[in-house]
């Protein structure tokens, strides 16, 4: 198994839907939206998001950077999920 599916998998055991589409690694606004309107972020349970970092680093022999740009992926794939719900349920 891929270390990104592993991600995936253990996010969706410690957090539910609603708290991956809603919430950040850190808290803090994404350097990309800089002075863009956008949603602020409250940050995910950093014990449980650090266990997930370590663990999937540690099995799988890389650094845990790799594995923050893969909870960050999936955060983001979380939001646009929930995003493309709403937009369905307002055009039905």
């Amino acid at each position: 198994m891929k270390y990104t599916i592993a991600v995936r998998r253990l996010l969706n055991l410690k957090f539910t839907k609603e708290e991956l589409a809603t919430h950040s690694q850190t808290g803090k606004e994404s350097p990309a939206f800089i002075g863009v309107k956008a949603e602020n972020h409250s940050k995910l349970d950093p014990v449980r998001v650090g266990d997930i970092r370590l663990h999937v680093a540690k099995k799988y022999n890389i650094d845990t950077s790799l594995v923050n740009k893969a909870i960050t992926v999936a955060l983001a794939d979380a939001r646009k999920t929930k995003k493309r719900k709403i937009e369905k349920e307002d055009t039905d």
